[in-house]
């Protein structure tokens, strides 16, 4: 997974070495380690779990492959444009503040007020309308959209962990088959 690398990896290593956790502790960089870290990893995680379980949920003809994939890669762009246009800039924005004047100035209202933190905090609203418009409220639709679509339990065999594939069905028969030939 891309934020298994980069945003717990790259992103944490970066800022878990004991003398730059000195000086970039409470800065954005750890907020844009959080985020790549958190949802890119855990996030993703839990959005592919629930679509896992909602395909098995679903009838096969309410299932949107082009949505479910519209989906994801809004959620991985926008995050991604999220930290890249704002947490790791004005991070490395209050790091160099760090260095020249301390920690108390990089987190002063004069500094998080003035125009390059304002700029860079508006050019977030890319990446989060990109997260929000094209992946959150797309997957809750999809989701709520079709709770009246489910398959019926009586129609899934017990033990069935694929009610869409009938060749696997077939396949199985015939295992199955060869099974009782010895």
């Amino acid at each position: 997974n891309f934020w298994n690398i980069f945003g717990a990896g790259v992103m944490g290593s970066m800022i878990n070495l004991p003398i730059v956790n000195y000086y970039e502790h409470g800065t954005y960089l750890t907020g844009n380690h959080a985020h790549a870290a958190m949802f890119g990893v855990k996030g993703n995680i839990a959005i592919g779990g629930m679509l896992f379980a909602c395909q098995h949920l679903f009838q096969r003809s309410a299932w949107n492959e082009k949505l479910v994939k519209s989906i994801f890669w809004s959620l991985q762009i926008g995050l991604g444009l999220m930290m890249m246009l704002d947490l790791f800039p004005v991070g490395l924005y209050q790091v160099s503040t760090v260095f020249q004047k301390g920690l108390w100035a990089a987190r002063a209202q004069s500094h998080v007020t003035d125009s390059v933190w304002i700029t860079l905090t508006w050019l977030r609203t890319i990446g989060g309308a990109t997260f929000l418009f094209g992946g959150v409220l797309p997957l809750a639709w999809f989701i709520i959209s079709r709770a009246g679509r489910m398959v019926r339990e009586a129609v899934v065999e017990e033990g069935e962990w694929t009610i869409y594939d009938k060749e696997k069905a077939k396949e199985r028969e015939t295992w199955a088959a060869g099974d009782e030939a010895f």
